[in-house]
């Protein structure tokens, strides 16, 4: 028969053993950087698979993670977020390039103008954003809004905190480093922000009007 994909290897062969010899455990999934991306794919997949095979929801931890998709990615992220399939924390460092990157899609699509060059990708999950010092954290989520002007205004204000004038460093001599980026850097910020995570509920965050817009998630 065909060779199993890498992803069809890793869930025939290691999670769902694991998930059958532990009946009632969920899925978790995480990574830091490319891993990261890794993870938020991953992720995405396990939770659009039958749930007699994977139970619900699935809960991505993706650390310091490049741009994953466009927004086509991210309105079928969405759609499971809203079935109470998929859960997703996604944590970034201020200033962390890594987290910016790529921009736009570098993909020539023929077929499809909607995935051409030049096609903007866009974060999905609930995003926690860490900074440097005692200023508190900041957590967004690409809202699901029912007018134009309110989902233009979030998507500039989201677009304004994920951008290089946002992001900069004014000391050349970081770039040398890269310490944003580092699991060290993580570490200290999330211990920084310890108590302020240990209080704040996932589902609760995914609960809020305010922050999900329109989205109302089944979890």
């Amino acid at each position: 028969g065909e060779a199993l994909s890498e992803f069809q290897e890793i869930l025939q062969e290691h999670v769902k053993p694991i998930l059958k010899r532990h009946p009632g455990y969920k899925l978790y999934v995480t990574g830091h950087s490319l891993g990261a991306a890794l993870a938020t794919l991953f992720a995405f997949e396990t939770a659009a698979a039958p749930d007699e095979e994977i139970p619900k929801p699935v809960t991505c931890v993706s650390v310091a993670s490049p741009y994953v998709g466009d927004d086509s990615f991210r309105d079928a992220h969405q759609v499971l977020e809203k079935k109470g399939k998929l859960r997703h924390v996604r944590l970034s460092n201020q200033q962390d390039l890594v987290t910016i990157v790529p921009m736009f899609s570098f993909r020539l699509n023929v077929f499809n103008w909607k995935s051409h060059v030049g096609t903007p990708f866009k974060h999905v999950g609930m995003g926690i954003k860490l900074f440097a010092g005692s200023f508190p954290l900041e957590v967004t989520y690409p809202r699901v809004a029912t007018t134009y002007f309110s989902s233009a205004w979030d998507e500039f204000s989201r677009g304004w905190d994920n951008s290089i004038f946002t992001n900069f460093s004014v000391n050349p001599l970081d770039y040398l480093s890269w310490y944003w980026h580092q699991v060290s850097e993580y570490s200290r910020r999330i211990e920084n922000n310890k108590v302020l995570l240990e209080s704040t509920n996932l589902n609760s965050l995914y609960a809020s009007p305010d922050l999900v817009g329109h989205l109302v998630p089944q979890f």
